[in-house]
Order: structure tokens, then sequence, then C-alpha cells
């Protein structure tokens, strides 16, 4: 069985595309997938940090489409 791919994997910084007002998270959120999901659909758990480092909240069940890679230079 081929490996399935996935948007992101453990341990990728994302950002996020919309609102999450139900954790209180902003687009442009940014934060760190700590746990992925493929059954029975694709979903990130991801862990939201502030400005200062802080962590912010964590995010439960994000789908795809509402979150981006984001590159660290």
């Amino acid at each position: 069985m081929p490996e399935r791919k996935t948007k992101a994997s453990g341990g990728d910084t994302v950002v996020l595309l919309e609102d999450l007002p139900q954790y209180d998270l902003h687009k442009g959120d940014r934060g760190m997938v700590v746990e992925v999901y493929i059954e029975p659909e694709e979903g990130y758990n991801i862990e939201f940090i502030d400005e200062t480092g802080q962590t912010k909240g964590l995010a439960r069940a994000v789908k795809p489409e509402q979150m981006a890679r984001h590159l660290v230079l």
C-alpha cells in the first residue's frame, strides 16, 4: 500500500488561513503541528504561540484547508 501524503507533518510550523473562534485563534496565527490524523479524514492538532513564545492554545482537528505550512527563514 502506498504511503499517504499529508499537507503537513509533526513538527511543521503552520499559519492559520482563517479564524478559529472556538479556540480564540485568528487568521495569521502561527503554530506547530503536534499530531497528524489521516482517518477518518486528514486533520491536525496544532499548538499555537504568541509573539513572545508563550503558548496561546491548542486547536484540535484543524482541517488542511484551514492552514498552510509556514517556512521559517
